[in-house]
């Protein structure tokens, strides 16, 4: 048998087929979404962090009653209550009600969702925190290519022990650092968030997935790649290097350095 480069975390492996939420109230099922013949488009969107991804989800679709289809990606799934999160003293829950959650603001990114698009929320029943699980779920420590140490995970009240240019966009921390940032110690260096981890960081190269543009619009055979030529290619949207990780190629002649640069895009040919 040929052998094939499929790899996999440990943890990845040893995932349960089937897992209880405090999320939601019917049992979850592991599947794997990777194929853009799927009714899903080869891609899913978290009900929790709201980041889309492709590989790995737990969902459901309403119990027995039928109702509306419910999917985790595994960083969220593994979210328990108590929550201990590294970046405050007090375990966290999910304790708010729905309108509580729906008008809390999370104190990390702090950006407070409308409800068609909102992130579900843990809090500190201790004090007033509150985080979103897009940024509970952020890595505490995390490796950058050009640093031989990990990069940690710093709120807005320690940037002005850190550098104030970002060394991937050159931009300043300052212009969000509402989001928090990750830093290095020992060689001051220091990234936005999705300068580092990328904005769809759960999105996977070498797949095909199929994206709808707009609520009443077309599908799109899409190509994610890589990005690690030695020439970037250009945004057909921004106009700019594409930066991130990833790049969403089109046809022949589209290039997207994110799905919100192919969203904005009115010139694209079908």
């Amino acid at each position: 048998m040929d052998e094939c480069d499929f790899s996999i975390h440990e943890a990845c492996a040893n995932a349960p087929c089937k897992k209880h939420h405090a999320l939601n109230p019917y049992p979850l099922t592991l599947k794997v979404v990777t194929c853009e013949n799927e009714d899903n488009g080869g891609y899913f969107s978290c009900d929790a962090c709201q980041r889309e991804s492709c590989g790995f989800v737990y969902e459901n679709f309403g119990g027995e009653n039928g109702g509306s289809r419910f999917r985790l990606d595994l960083r969220c799934a593994s979210v328990s209550e108590p929550f201990e999160y590294l970046g405050h003293d007090h375990p966290l829950y999910l304790a708010l009600n729905p309108e509580e959650e729906r008008s809390a603001m999370c104190q990390i990114c702090q950006q407070s969702l409308d409800e068609s698009y909102y992130c579900r929320k843990l809090n500190c029943i201790a004090c007033d925190f509150v985080i979103c699980f897009k940024c509970a779920t952020l890595p505490y420590k995390a490796r950058y290519q050009h640093d031989k140490h990990f990069l940690t995970f710093y709120e807005a009240e320690g940037a002005n022990d850190h550098s104030e240019w970002c060394d991937v966009c050159e931009r300043r921390i300052a212009d969000s650092r509402q989001k928090g940032f990750y830093s290095c110690e020992d060689c001051c260096t220091t990234l936005h968030i999705d300068c580092l981890l990328g904005e769809d960081m759960y999105m996977k190269p070498d797949h095909n997935i199929m994206y709808k543009k707009g609520f009443t619009g077309y599908y799109m055979k899409l190509h994610i790649l890589p990005n690690n030529t030695l020439s970037r290619p250009f945004c057909n949207t921004c106009r700019q290097r594409c930066r991130q990780k990833i790049v969403f190629k089109y046809k022949e002649h589209y290039r997207f350095c994110n799905v919100s640069c192919l969203l904005y895009n009115k010139k694209i040919v079908r």
